[in-house]
């Protein structure tokens, strides 16, 4: 079983909340995973996290994507590409290498077998996954940790918690409560330099 890693075991500050009309939380889960991954190395400070909200915004709207990303949130590809550059910005704050990866190939198969053995690797190798949750919700959130039955969150609205039972695969027939497609996870892991 992957380490547990609960943030509210390790005394960290709670995630980064988003405004509660906003629907910037894509932008939120690139900082809160940034944020989580490098707390036991080298917390990131205030201002640190206001200058990546800000670098985050500025992105999104040089795209033509702000108003979009406020109102109805981002696709994954964007949340992907806007993840990555969060990434490059944290490493010249702070002496440390982060690797961002879609962990599922386009082209392969992607069963709800396969998206709980994805993110068990994940977390088990001390990464953290963002991942795009359909079904019920419409929202990004990060995977923190796991225990038998449930995996962490560590998310800008709240979440806790999202039972492993109710986990699948983004697809026309799931009648699970969470839903996950292969290009909405991202693999995040910290790699000290």
């Amino acid at each position: 079983m992957a380490a547990r890693r609960n943030p509210d075991r390790f005394g960290l500050s709670p995630a980064y909340k988003q405004g509660g009309l906003d629907g910037l939380c894509g932008l939120y889960a690139a900082i809160n995973a940034i944020h989580l991954l490098t707390a036991p190395v080298r917390p990131l400070s205030a201002a640190c996290t206001a200058a990546l909200f800000e670098c985050g915004a500025a992105w999104l709207n040089e795209r033509g994507l702000l108003l979009a990303a406020v109102t109805d949130g981002v696709d994954e590809d964007a949340q992907y590409a806007m993840t990555r550059l969060l990434a490059e910005e944290t490493e010249q704050m702070i002496s440390a290498s982060l690797s961002i990866t879609r962990p599922v190939e386009p082209d392969e198969s992607f069963q709800r077998r396969k998206l709980l053995s994805v993110i068990d690797a994940g977390l088990a190798q001390r990464a953290v996954l963002i991942v795009s949750l359909g079904g019920t919700y419409s929202h990004y959130t990060v995977l923190s940790g796991r225990s038998e039955t449930r995996y962490y969150a560590y998310d800008s609205d709240g979440i806790k918690w999202i039972n492993r039972q109710n986990l699948g695969v983004l697809a026309a027939r799931s009648r699970k409560r969470h839903q996950i497609g292969k290009s909405g996870l991202v693999r995040m892991s910290l790699t000290e330099s």
